[in-house]
């Protein structure tokens, strides 16, 4: 059995124009078990129990989880699991790809969200050298949230989000060579969620901020000798959703000339960035310095340039409304030396 004893302090979030103050604090008790059964010697049984406890809402949770492993044959091995999953932290994340993103604990105005998995996956070796996964998944998510930005003062965690649920499902596959002097691995995940809130888009279901539909990764190393090994990593994502705006208009005071511009939103992250691709090198050469274990190290980040969108926003600073782009990091080469002692 495992007991955790966490403490979340929140402070200060803003919201312009106004300012909006929190200071909150929450204690998390938690413990789990867990016990293992194998049934004969093909099939084996998992079960696990966590109890959750959180002290700003008062909220005593039992998040059961149960899984089993059977096996077809010496290379096929068939596995399914269950589970639920409570969270009381929300995250405050802006539409517009903020980076003052906050976890605030939740308090007795809002229920925890929880989170119940289905999952079939299956191990296999049926090539020489190489282990091919393929998983399946779906999930039932209750009580997710989004941001409520029309709040400017309040001293409760409710009137911060508005409250929905949403469905998850996908399948992944995950190639890998383990041995020899090339290895590496290959993964592909295809993912959909949808989110529905009474509150937001009309009711109508929509993708999260965060939704990726399609997510390829490919890992490579290539050991030439006991002195030099490469290592190359690609990735390729689906861009994440954004809002986008239809119009602007003026808002001003009494005391204002100009005003502020605001923009009108279309469609709930109805729109998504471009993709999202990358290439990292490595080169490692080992030998010894004053009798250490050394190596020196290149690594070029982002190899052919691609300036890929971290988010994307209106700028109304002008009579003209403009859409601006911030980029992530340009080609980055570095050099390190690493001592062993």
């Amino acid at each position: 059995m495992i007991i955790q004893l966490k403490a979340y302090w929140i402070g200060l979030l803003t919201n312009e124009p106004g300012l909006l103050f929190l200071n909150l604090i929450d204690w998390n008790y938690g413990a789990f078990a867990q016990t293992n059964l194998a049934v004969s010697n093909l099939l084996s049984v998992q079960t696990g129990l966590r109890l959750n406890y959180w002290d700003l809402s008062g909220n005593l949770l039992l998040d059961p989880r149960l899984s089993a492993r059977y096996i077809l044959n010496e290379n096929f091995i068939l596995k399914a699991a269950w589970g639920i999953f409570s969270q009381d932290l929300r995250l405050a994340t802006q539409p517009d790809f903020s980076f003052f993103d906050t976890w605030l604990p939740t308090d007795k105005t809002v229920n925890p969200s929880r989170a119940f998995h289905y999952i079939l996956s299956a191990e296999t070796n049926l090539m020489d050298m190489f282990d091919v996964n393929f998983d399946v998944y779906y999930k039932h998510l209750k009580n997710i949230s989004e941001i409520n930005n029309n709040t400017l003062q309040t001293n409760n965690i409710a009137s911060l989000f508005f409250l929905g649920d949403a469905e998850a499902y996908g399948a992944e596959i995950f190639v890998q060579k383990k041995y020899g002097q090339f290895a590496g691995w290959i993964g592909y995940a295809f993912g959909v969620i949808e989110a529905k809130f009474d509150s937001i888009n009309n009711g109508e279901g929509f993708r999260p901020k965060y939704d990726r539909r399609h997510d390829f990764k490919v890992v490579a190393q290539y050991e030439l000798n006991e002195r030099w090994s490469f290592n190359a990593t690609f990735l390729f994502q689906s861009g994440q959703s954004y809002t986008g705006a239809s119009s602007q208009f003026q808002a001003r005071l009494p005391e204002d000339n100009i005003g502020r511009g605001k923009i009108y939103p279309t469609q709930r992250y109805g729109l998504r960035l471009p993709p999202s691709h990358q290439l990292n090198l490595s080169a490692i050469y080992s030998f010894n310095m004053f009798g250490l274990k050394s190596k020196a190290v290149l690594d070029i980040y982002n190899v052919y340039n691609r300036r890929d969108i971290w988010f994307r926003f209106y700028d109304t600073s002008e009579s003209i409304t403009k859409v601006r782009d911030v980029l992530l990091l340009p080609i980055l080469p570095s050099v390190s030396l690493e001592v062993l002692f």
